[in-house]
């Protein structure tokens, strides 16, 4: 409850200020009569107006230094999960999207009928296997904040406030699975490894959490 007191310089009652002094700027040993108040004070003389009650202000608690927000050290030490996550992931979606990737490089190429066609149509399948896979988790985690994989093993990724991420975080985590990849993952595993809230390169640019639900 703000508090109330009697100012010698100000002649009437003003309301306290957080460092003890007036809230005209007077020091607190100008203060007397230091009291409750709920509501506006009469005027001080020489004025008609009220003097209103100040607004309440809230400073949150500092943050321990292993959280972040609704992140906390225990619910992102989930490497196994999220490696178990990571494999059934790339397994459903390396079979759609080889599948999804040979049937729109055979109508682009026009069915690879010749050798050189066919290298047209091997050529074609990599890259549009690829995009599409990055699609696939892209699509899920902007949509869901989860794959398939993740669902299966109870983790999902969230921003700093343990929200949905946004389109944009999750093109940023997703691509730089490029560089996390690397060694067969070994970069990943290694930056995620070393980091305090287990973080790989996608999740520092993206700014996004890997939990347990």
């Amino acid at each position: 409850m703000p508090k109330a007191a009697f100012c010698s310089e100000c002649h009437g009652y003003v309301w306290v200020a957080p460092d003890g002094g007036c809230m005209n700027g007077h020091p607190g040993p100008c203060l007397r009569d230091f009291h409750d108040a709920v509501g506006p004070l009469p005027p001080l003389p020489g004025h008609t107006d009220s003097i209103p009650a100040p607004v309440p202000t809230y400073e949150p608690p500092p943050l321990p230094p292993t959280c972040v927000g609704a992140i906390t050290a225990d619910r992102v030490d989930i490497l196994g999960r999220r490696a178990g996550a990571f494999a059934l992931d790339w397994i459903i979606g390396q079979t759609l999207t080889y599948h999804v990737g040979r049937m729109l490089a055979s109508a682009l190429s026009g069915g690879a009928t010749t050798s050189g066609a066919g290298v047209l149509w091997l050529v074609m399948t990599v890259p549009i296997s690829l995009a599409l896979l990055y699609g696939y988790f892209f699509a899920f985690e902007a949509a869901l904040g989860f794959t398939p994989g993740k669902l299966i093993f109870r983790i999902r990724v969230v921003n700093s406030q343990g929200r949905r991420i946004s389109c944009l975080q999750a093109l940023k985590r997703n691509a730089a699975r490029v560089v996390d990849l690397i060694l067969w993952g070994g970069v990943g595993f290694a930056l995620v490894s070393a980091s305090p809230l287990r973080q790989r390169l996608g999740d520092r640019w993206g700014e996004t959490f890997v939990v347990r639900v």
